[in-house]
């Protein structure tokens, strides 16, 4: 779990998989659990643009 791996000092990423959505729930878990990095791939994709936008979403909410 996120929990373990933080408390034995190992970075945590939350990371996309194949067969992508539009959905940006992966922008707010990796905010939620303050994992520190996501991986999303390049902005080449209007699916990953969208997890992008969601992240710079919630930046504006948390400044």
């Amino acid at each position: 779990t996120i929990a373990l791996a933080k408390k034995h000092n190992y970075a945590t990423i939350i990371s996309h998989r194949s067969g992508e959505t539009e959905d940006t729930f992966i922008a707010d878990l990796s905010v939620a659990t303050n994992a520190g990095q996501i991986k999303t791939g390049s902005l080449s994709r209007s699916d990953r643009i969208a997890k992008y936008n969601r992240l710079l979403a919630i930046a504006e909410m948390i400044d």
